[in-house]
């Protein structure tokens, strides 16, 4: 008899399960040194930032549309009903989300270079995340700055006390809610004015 290609002899399971047991599995040597390969933190975050800078920006420019295309006068027009409004949003959020994360980062950078708190906030806070990440010694996790070794839970005070309060007197808040609001307003207004060709709509559906 033969269990799994190897040759018993003996028919008594409780045998079988002992030379099944006995059986050693050579150890195949692996092409180089996969540890590296897996392991976050033999690449720097700024390699890791760059390496997700790109692959986003490639993902969105794949679902952007011409923007001729997208900012067509001739295609708009005016909805008839609130259900072909709705269908239509449904639709072009879809259809042009590349565009609008264009805008919403427009936006975006409009309310912070009109802020000059707010700019000097998300600078430093950027900045001493950087440096902190950069400069941390990987076996103690301190950094040394100004002669003074700071700990983890220091660096993690550090940061938040140079951003937070330029954030609250910059007004953060009120310009995340004018950011949001314009947002939703823009994305809003342009998909439900934007007509659907219902037809291809079904086709492509189908």
């Amino acid at each position: 008899r033969r269990v799994h290609g190897i040759k018993m002899t003996t028919s008594d399971p409780a045998v079988i399960m002992d030379e099944m047991e006995t059986i050693e599995i050579p150890e195949v040597p692996l092409a180089g040194d996969i540890t590296s390969q897996l392991d976050p933190r033999t690449k720097s975050q700024f390699e890791n930032l760059k390496e997700y800078s790109v692959g986003y920006y490639t993902k969105l420019r794949q679902c952007m549309k011409p923007w001729s295309e997208f900012a067509n006068p001739g295609a708009l027009s005016r909805p008839s009903t609130a259900g072909e409004a709705g269908h239509r949003v449904y639709v072009n959020v879809f259809k042009y989300q590349g565009n609008y994360l264009i805008l919403v980062f427009l936006l975006f950078l409009y309310s912070v270079l009109t802020s000059p708190l707010l700019l000097v906030g998300i600078c430093l806070g950027g900045v001493s995340h950087f440096y902190f990440s950069t400069r941390r010694n990987p076996n103690t996790g301190e950094v040394a700055l100004f002669n003074k070794k700071l700990t983890l839970p220091q660096q993690y005070a550090v940061t938040p006390g140079l951003t937070v309060p330029l954030l609250f007197f910059g007004s953060a808040g009120s310009i995340l809610f004018w950011l949001i609001g314009a947002s939703v307003v823009l994305v809003l207004v342009h998909a439900s004015c934007i007509a659907v060709d219902t037809s291809r709509v079904f086709e492509e559906s189908a």
